[in-house]
C-alpha cells in the first residue's frame, strides 16, 4: 500500500498553506506588527487618597520610575520584552494615608521569548493589590504591610 498520485497536490498545498501561516506569524512577531506589553496600577483606595507607586527592573537601562497616582487613575508603564534577558518589573506601593507599604517582587515578569499585548493590572485597594492578567482577574492578591 501506497500513497497515491493524487494526494501529493494535496500535500504540497498544506506545506506551502502551513509555510505562509508561519513567514506570517514569524513577521507579525518579530518585525514590529507586535502589541505594547504593559504594566498597570490603578488606586482604587477611594477619594483623596494619594497612591505613591515607584517600579524598577533588573535591567540597568531602565531607571527607577515613580510617580503619585490619585484615586481612578492609573500608573502605566510600557513594557519592552527583547528574549536575550528575561526582564522582571518591581514595584514599591505606598498609602501614606492608612500608612499602608507592599513590595510586589515580580510585578511583571517576562517569558524567555519576546510576546506581545501582555498587561498585568494591579487592582489597589483598602485589602491589597489584586492582579488582572490580561484582562483576567487571578487570585493573586498582595496584602498591606503597616509601617
Amino acid at each position: 500500500m501506497g500513497v497515491s498520485e493524487s494526494s501529493y497536490p494535496k500535500m504540497n498545498h498544506l506545506t506551502i498553506c502551513v509555510l505562509v501561516i508561519a513567514i506570517c506569524f514569524c513577521f507579525k512577531e518579530g518585525y514590529g506588527g507586535c502589541n505594547p506589553n504593559f504594566l498597570i496600577v490603578r488606586n482604587q483606595l477611594g477619594p483623596d487618597t494619594i497612591l505613591q507607586v515607584k517600579c524598577w527592573t533588573n535591567r540597568d537601562e531602565k531607571t527607577v520610575q515613580s510617580s503619585p497616582v490619585e484615586f481612578n487613575k492609573v500608573y502605566s508603564t510600557r513594557v519592552q520584552e527583547e528574549g536575550r534577558k528575561r526582564i522582571v518589573w518591581k514595584c514599591e506601593l505606598r498609602d501614606p494615608k492608612n500608612k499602608g507599604y507592599m513590595m510586589i517582587w515580580h510585578a511583571y515578569r517576562g517569558a524567555n521569548f519576546a510576546r506581545c499585548g501582555q498587561t498585568r493590572e494591579y487592582i489597589v485597594d483598602l485589602t491589597g493589590a489584586t492582579l488582572v492578567h490580561n484582562k483576567k482577574r487571578t487570585n493573586e492578591v498582595h496584602r498591606w504591610t503597616k509601617g
